[in-house]
């Protein structure tokens, strides 16, 4: 009788207690905010592969989706395969999309390549950028602080970051942690692209 009694009372008071959320990471973008990275990221697919490039300034004035990430995990992969089938669906409005793997160095390379393959993406652009001490160190002073300016933007515990912009401006941002983003945050996201 006591052993039921307490558990029922164990019970009440953790019924009584409130469960706290993990609070939501905040993007470093914010709605209306003007692009500025000024980096040179490395090419792995598309264009040009091979080569550096300013994505931001790349695609202009155009409606692009940009995603940061530090891991491909899985549900980063399914968002990448869906976002690059939305991409497809949305060639009359110019939509562009590039996904850009932050790593501390080069040989991350071949994942992406890995990615491209397994996952057949063909319209998002897969890019890479290094950002380590030395790299932070050497090199023009535009690029370093555009690393920096990287480094801010997108949290250190944020596996994924997407910006939706147009106009040189962000129109919505999204970060997730790792384990965060789920198949509904993903057809969320995707249905706040422009309408076909």
């Amino acid at each position: 009788m006591n052993k039921i009694m307490v558990a029922t009372g164990l019970t009440a008071v953790l019924l009584a207690v409130p469960v706290v959320a993990a609070e939501l990471l905040q993007p470093g973008y914010k709605v209306g905010e003007p692009l500025q990275l000024f980096v040179n990221e490395y090419r792995v697919t598309g264009p040009k592969p091979g080569e550096g490039a300013d994505l931001v300034c790349s695609y202009g004035r155009r409606p692009v989706v940009m995603v940061y990430c530090r891991e491909i995990s899985a549900p980063v992969a399914r968002f990448i395969k869906k976002l690059d089938e939305a991409t497809g669906a949305h060639q009359e409005e110019s939509l562009g999309s590039y996904v850009v793997l932050i790593s501390n160095t080069q040989d991350r390379e071949a994942d992406l390549k890995s990615l491209a393959d397994k996952e057949k993406i063909q319209r998002t652009l897969l890019a890479l950028v290094v950002i380590n001490e030395a790299a932070l160190k050497k090199g023009p002073e535009w690029r370093t602080r555009g690393l920096q300016r990287l480094q801010d933007k997108f949290a250190a515990e944020a596996e994924i970051t997407i910006v939706l912009a147009s106009e040189q401006r962000v129109r919505a941002s999204y970060a997730y942690r790792k384990g965060e983003l789920k198949d509904q945050d993903i057809d969320q996201i995707l249905a706040d692209l422009p309408k076909p």
